[in-house]
């Protein structure tokens, strides 16, 4: 929480001195999520109150002056237009206040973190709202005072349960309360609370470093970075650390994360391609049953199914199956042409506990530049693998996902099929689970590079997830460069004519959970 209701009833205090018979000439918006006001003080003077309310963050600023931008803006609140501010109230035991107008009307500041917003109302009666998201607010009444007894015989009464009393305290508060008065009396507690309550209403505000986050308190908490008894100051002071400081660390820590995952997730993949490529070395190879057949194998008849022979190293018996229709020389010619592909498969897996191999070193070379980043300009080289740039926009034809730096697209329906291979570059390559319906599936190409086999191998696992052979253990997917998939004048939406394509096998494997499906 960045503003507490301690913060505003001084805020509000420091409104009312300023504002009163000022006039609202403009209000504002020119971002999602963001108002301004400009108020014409009874001084002459200009006064600007600009709100923040992101989700996530509710945050005030008072800038010296604001120049409207003459494009993208929106005038808001016109029933409050040019009303002179006769009263700012703070609402008791609540986190909002308001600014009474001379037309009747109230603007109420509700800073509710995820759920603040401004509401015109007049009396009970909400006319008008900023962010109209929030429904209820329309619907319900504005937040009112609410009177708690907060004396020592309350407070004692209670057995000490200040939530009873102060629910308006924040963490940092119930963090400071908790390490003060552990294992103390009742009587001590009541009055470390007063002196603590001295400090809400009349000592300076701090801007505390606590776990790379700068927060609003009004007590010494981890370290100290900036005091000021103007609320209008450290509240501009407090902004400026929130987007420069604290949104930096949470991006990083994103990043981090995001990194970790991705390490981890290559970790297991080099272990299980390490494990499938130590079984294959292990197993007894085709070559050697061919040539065991060639050195021994002259006494057996056609029509035997199997056989066994001593091996050459150790004199193990080997056994060797057989096709009887076959001669013992064409036994060995059939097993010659296997053992081709037996190499071929034992150097692919190597090939591929390399590659897993590199990705982590990649990955870790990049965890360590990012360790050391400090600035948001050293966070720009990791735009690329920002996990939030796989949020899709809700009107495009295809779900994407980001894959070893790859991006893939998957087809939402059939009328999206033919949407992204209009979209598709002539070299990205097209997948789509064979002989059955589902999505079309884009790998985009990178500027004509080798795209990586784990990058196939993942988008064969969605082209048969996301289609009707989904429940297979193994499904056949087509692959192909998109040039070679025409689209056919006249046939239904996502029917194509295919060439050149090869089939390879694939696990049915969805969409992360977040992405939805």
């Amino acid at each position: 929480m960045y503003h507490t209701y301690f913060f505003f009833q001084r805020l509000s205090a420091a409104l009312r001195s300023k504002l009163l018979n000022s006039r609202l000439m403009e209000c504002f918006s020119q971002q999602k999520d963001e108002l301004v006001l400009y108020f014409y003080l009874a001084d002459g003077s200009d006064f600007y109150i600009k709100a923040d309310l992101h989700q996530g963050v509710c945050l005030l600023t008072f800038p010296a002056e604001f120049h409207r931008s003459r494009s993208n803006s929106a005038d808001l609140f016109p029933e409050l237009m040019g009303a002179t501010v006769l009263a700012v109230d703070q609402t008791l035991n609540d986190r909002s206040f308001h600014l009474q107008f001379g037309n009747g009307l109230t603007l109420c500041f509700k800073m509710y973190g995820n759920r603040s917003n401004l509401l015109v109302h007049n009396g009970l009666e909400v006319l008008n709202v900023f962010n109209h998201h929030l429904k209820k607010d329309l619907e319900s009444q504005p937040p009112a005072d609410r009177s708690i007894d907060q004396s020592k015989e309350a407070f004692l009464e209670s057995g000490g349960n200040l939530k009873s009393l102060y629910p308006t305290f924040d963490k940092l508060l119930w963090a400071y309360w908790e390490g003060k008065t552990a294992n103390q009396s009742l009587e001590n507690q009541w009055y470390e609370l007063k002196n603590i309550a001295t400090q809400l209403e009349s000592g300076p505000f701090l801007l505390c470093k606590v776990e790379n986050e700068i927060l609003l308190s009004f007590l010494p908490i981890g370290e100290v970075v900036e005091q000021s008894a103007d609320p209008f100051h450290i509240s501009n002071r407090l902004s400026f650390y929130y987007w420069q400081v604290n949104r930096f660390f949470k991006e990083k820590a994103l990043l981090t994360n995001h990194l970790n995952q991705e390490f981890h997730k290559a970790n297991q993949a080099k272990k299980h391609a390490e494990k499938l490529w130590l079984a294959a070395q292990e197993a007894v190879g085709y070559r050697l049953q061919a040539d065991l057949l060639m050195a021994y194998g002259h006494d057996i008849k056609k029509g035997t199914d199997k056989t066994s022979l001593p091996s050459f190293e150790d004199g193990k018996l080997v056994e060797i199956k057989l096709k009887k229709d076959l001669s013992v020389l064409e036994n060995a010619e059939r097993l010659y042409k296997k053992a081709k592909g037996q190499d071929l498969d034992t150097n692919r897996l190597a090939g591929r506990v390399s590659f897993w191999e590199n990705e982590m070193s990649r990955i870790g070379e990049q965890l360590s530049k990012l360790e050391l980043a400090q600035k948001w300009i050293e966070l720009k080289p990791f735009e690329a693998i920002n996990p939030k740039k796989s949020e899709e926009p809700e009107n495009q034809p295809y779900h994407t996902l980001f894959f070893l730096g790859y991006e893939i697209w998957v087809g939402k329906n059939a009328k999206a099929n033919d949407e992204i291979l209009r979209l598709a570059h002539k070299d990205d390559l097209w997948l789509h689970a064979r002989d059955v319906a589902g999505s079309h599936v884009i790998i985009r190409n990178k500027k004509v590079q080798n795209i990586p086999i784990p990058v196939k191998e993942r988008a064969a696992q969605l082209a048969a997830f996301f289609s009707k052979a989904k429940t297979e253990a193994l499904c056949p997917v087509m692959i192909t460069e998109r040039k070679y998939v025409r689209k056919i004048k006249g046939t239904a939406a996502g029917q194509v004519k295919v060439e050149r394509e090869k089939t390879m096998l694939a696990e049915p494997i969805g969409l992360p959970a977040h992405i939805p499906v």
